[in-house]
């Protein structure tokens, strides 16, 4: 049934339907949660337009999203209906929930969007039970803002990465840190579970991931008579071949734009225009 409240795409908050690196980024953060998902009572942390909290309501016990926004709220109970879904409008750092209820916290960039980070790690720390998981996302502020002399002007206030590792490790004991980048590039990895590997696919509807490259156009092999070499995963990546040659494209038609701007507002245009407009009755009329 379509909701009764739609959700316009502000440029910010990912909704179904928008495609490119922003549902990749989405969709791919929301797989690994999946991962973790399993038995688990799950709180999702400005869950939005809802999408990603029914995408965890397939694996887990109880999801609950939270989100600030009170449109957004109605809009996810519209549109999803699980037993073991719902939606309650709420903050961050004041969150309507027992302690230690929570066995994963799953929070994609979030903390950017507020100053009060400590306030809301402590309320994280709060309602995960003691066995508890936190998943977090948030744009390094380095890559993100400074080298693209970038500013986006939701964000309240981004973190460096060693930013992000102190707050992190204020509350909890034992953390890794990965990197998330979209790329256009070369994958190889590989095609047996000898190496731990897995590659998702997937849209709002339904995720799926494999342990191994999706639908793979190229075999490789490696092979001795004695012990062989440790060949990792691998990425290839020419995003910047893909960047200059879109920003190539980009001034390729803005100057075709410019060209075409100039022949209509010429003398020469506007005074040919009666004869072009007689030529096109001439035509529809003979045929010819």
């Amino acid at each position: 049934m379509k909701p009764l409240t739609d959700l316009p795409w502000t440029g910010e908050r990912f909704v179904p339907g928008v495609q490119g690196e922003t549902a990749l980024e989405h969709l791919h953060r929301y797989a690994l949660a999946q991962l973790l998902a399993p038995g688990k009572r799950v709180l999702d942390i400005a869950c939005g337009e809802g999408y990603g909290s029914r995408l965890l309501a397939e694996k887990a016990v109880l999801v609950i999203g939270v989100d600030l926004d009170a449109t957004a709220v109605i809009h996810a109970k519209e549109k999803y209906s699980l037993p073991n879904l719902k939606f309650i409008q709420g903050d961050c750092t004041s969150l309507p929930l027992d302690d230690q209820s929570i066995d994963l916290v799953v929070s994609f960039e979030t903390l950017e969007h507020h100053s009060e980070h400590d306030a809301m790690m402590s309320e994280l720390y709060r309602i995960l039970s003691p066995t508890g998981v936190l998943i977090i996302s948030t744009p390094d502020r380095q890559h993100y803002s400074d080298e693209r002399n970038y500013s986006n002007p939701f964000h309240v206030r981004e973190l460096y990465a060693s930013e992000f590792r102190q707050l992190i490790q204020r509350y909890f004991a034992y953390a890794d840190f990965y990197g998330q980048r979209v790329v256009y590039g070369s994958l190889v990895a590989p095609l047996t579970g000898k190496v731990e590997f897995t590659s998702f696919s997937g849209d709002c509807n339904r995720l799926a991931g494999s342990p191994s490259v999706m639908v793979p156009l190229y075999l490789v092999a490696v092979a001795s008579r004695h012990t062989l070499p440790a060949i990792p995963s691998s990425l290839f990546d020419d995003t910047l071949a893909l960047v200059l040659e879109t920003n190539a494209l980009r001034q390729a038609l803005a100057e075709t734009k410019f060209e075409l701007n100039t022949v209509y507002g010429s003398i020469y245009w506007r005074i040919t225009a009666p004869l072009r407009f007689l030529r096109k009755g001439i035509k529809r009329i003979t045929g010819i």
